[in-house]
């Protein structure tokens, strides 16, 4: 499966996580009815020395939040992270993306982002 991660985490502000282009490269077809989730962790780097990839605690609850099939669009999911999330400017979250076929093979997409209020320029 090959897939495309667009990813941003902001303060006070509903923060959209899109997949786009979600796709078998054996038969070179969209994936348009998978199951696809989002959780987010805090990234802390004892966390990746100790325990490895997915081993950061879960942060303010957010987890396996529902990403859904955008109609027509040739595998893109949309899901949303609501304002009301407590990011601190400046705190690295990982954004772990699940994607799960009804044929039961899994991608995981993993985007590391640093919290900032939206219009800020990353660095």
């Amino acid at each position: 499966m090959a897939a495309d991660a667009k990813i941003g985490v902001y303060i006070g502000s509903d923060t959209d996580v899109i997949i786009t282009g979600l796709k078998d490269e054996t038969t070179d077809t969209h994936i348009n009815d998978a199951t696809v989730t989002c959780t987010v962790r805090i990234y802390t780097e004892s966390a990746m020395n100790t325990s490895g990839e997915g081993a950061e605690a879960v942060f303010d609850s957010l987890t396996a939040l529902a990403m859904t099939y955008e109609t027509a669009s040739n595998g893109k999911y949309v899901g949303l992270i609501p304002d009301t999330a407590a990011f601190v400017p400046g705190t690295k979250y990982w954004l772990d993306i699940t994607v799960t076929t009804t044929g039961g093979t899994v991608l995981r997409v993993r985007k590391l982002s640093e919290a900032t209020f939206y219009g800020t320029k990353r660095r």
